[in-house]
């Protein structure tokens, strides 16, 4: 049996989404973003009064991160994929 390509997305559809390779291609942001929120949790947690600022921060910091997936989602929704991997990325 020979292997066929993956058949594109059609525009409207989350075919071929998956939360795993938007991580991988995302990796660098999700880093970004996490590294300076863990530094000023690690910063909060030894200084009892700056524990609520910390988390707030980390916080935002998730929240970042789960507003680029969606946006990124809703891109890959409206937009048609083609065949290619590496396309459309």
């Amino acid at each position: 049996m020979s292997a066929q390509p993956p058949l594109p997305s059609p525009r409207l559809s989350f075919k071929g989404w998956l939360f795993s390779v938007w991580l991988a291609k995302n990796k660098g942001f999700v880093k970004t973003v996490l590294a300076p929120c863990s530094a000023i949790l690690t910063g909060g947690a030894l200084e009892p009064g700056m524990l609520r600022p910390a988390l707030v921060t980390a916080g935002l910091g998730l929240l970042t991160i789960a507003f680029k997936c969606a946006w990124d989602a809703f891109d890959y929704f409206i937009s048609e994929q083609s065949s290619d991997p590496g396309a459309g990325a």
